[in-house]
This record gives structure tokens, sequence and C-alpha cells, in this order.
């Protein structure tokens, strides 16, 4: 009988574990695998990241961040660069941010370059860049990012745990 009761009872704990992690899932963490190579080094082809999304909490969007932005009907993942009023002029070759930050990329042949083109971040825009900016497609050609689209903030890599 004690068995019995306590196989019951860890059923019990697992099934409101259960819902618990469903529940908090639904509104305020995603698993989200990367595809394709834009953000290599930092990402890989099939990592699978923790992100917190910001569709219930307010989050404070920094340099760096690497964030899921959906455009499109697609999501992809990127880096910040550039805040709310800053200034990005982009070139043939370079980025340059606030007159003073300079980002030189090369893109492959098969990739068109992007438009030259200078941009004024709004109250709600953000510019985002790939790590690997000879093959990424990001605000050089999508212009800049509203808030709305940035649907929520990487935390960490859950998967591979160790890179060589």
């Amino acid at each position: 009988m004690y068995y019995f009761l306590l196989a019951k009872r860890i059923v019990f704990v697992a099934i409101f574990i259960l819902i618990f992690i469903f529940i908090i899932s639904i509104y305020f963490v995603k698993l989200y695998f990367v595809r394709g190579s834009s953000m290599e080094p930092t990402l890989f082809n099939g990592d699978l990241v923790f992100v917190i999304k910001s569709t219930y909490l307010s989050l404070n969007y920094q340099l760096n961040d690497i964030v899921l932005v959906k455009k499109d009907n697609s999501e992809i993942v990127k880096r910040i660069v550039a805040l709310p009023y800053d200034e990005v002029f982009v070139d043939e070759n370079k980025v340059i941010i606030n007159n003073s930050k300079i980002i030189y990329f090369k893109l492959l042949p098969s990739i068109p370059k992007p438009p030259v083109k200078k941009y004024h971040l709004g109250t709600v825009e953000y510019f985002i860049l790939g790590d690997n900016l000879s093959v990424s497609i990001d605000s050089r050609f999508l212009g800049p990012v509203k808030i709305s689209e940035i649907t929520g903030k990487v935390i960490f890599r859950i998967w591979p745990l160790f890179r060589k």
C-alpha cells in the first residue's frame, strides 16, 4: 500500500511539473533551433538556444544583445549593433554607427550588395547584424527592426553543451 501511495504522489508531482513547464513555455520562454550560418562563430546551424520572450515581459535591449526577430513571417537570430536614436550609414563594404564605430564586411559573390543608405533610428527601432557578415541577411538589407518585431532575447545556448 505504501508503494502505491508513493507512486501516486510521484505521478502527481511529475504531472504538476509538466503543467508548470508548459505554462512557462507558452508565456515566458522559448527554445529555438538556429538556422543558417549567419551568426557563426557565436551560434551555428542547429544550435539550440534559450530565449526569453518579450510578449509579456518588458525587456531592455542593449548593444550586443542577441535577439530573435520575426521579419516577413520568418524568425531570425541577430545581434543588436545600434539602438534607438542612433545614426547608421550602410555602404557597399562597411556600416558606420554614429560616425565613429565602423564595421567592415565582405559579401560572398552570391549575395547582392546592400543599398547605400543612411538611417536615423526612431524611438522603437534597432539595427541588427549577423556575426558572419559575409552571408548574413540583416538590417543592411531589411532595414531597421521595430521593437514589436523582436520576439525575444537569447540568453544562452543549450545545445551543444561544449564546442571545440
